[in-house]
């Protein structure tokens, strides 16, 4: 099954975006990582939600197989409980074109370029005589 932006679920969206953050984060040489807990992932430990985690597993199963994301489970809960959810940063751009988003990196250097062509260009009338 393929899945695109408008079929996957907010709460995978969450957890994609989270690894985004950290992978943006300056300076990150750790393994970008979402570790699932009960305060920031309540949904996902409910007994109330089992359906969701389940479809949780399955969409998060289909980016591991793509290659984009590491999963790594609970002792004893293999394909049930998720532990920890690691972004394979050498493809993070696929999850960029998932989720819509265009990295910070990539904003950082239009905006540089930007400011570069506005400071030449302000340079170059500033140097041309006045012919008052």
């Amino acid at each position: 099954m393929e899945y695109e932006l408008g079929s996957l679920l907010p709460e995978v969206i969450v957890i994609l975006e989270a690894l985004l953050a950290q992978a943006e984060q300056l300076g990150r040489k750790q393994v970008v990582r979402v570790r699932l807990n009960k305060h920031d992932h309540y949904w996902y430990f409910s007994d109330e939600e089992i359906g969701l985690r389940k479809k949780v597993n399955e969409q998060l199963q289909w980016l591991a197989t793509k290659g984009w994301l590491r999963l790594q489970w609970q002792k004893r809960e293999e394909g049930n409980l998720l532990e920890m959810i690691d972004l394979i940063t050498e493809v993070a751009a696929n999850v960029y074109e998932l989720l819509g988003r265009v990295p910070l990196s990539t904003k950082k250097d239009a905006l540089y370029r930007l400011l570069l062509f506005m400071m030449v260009g302000f340079f170059h009338s500033w140097q041309r005589p006045c012919h008052c």
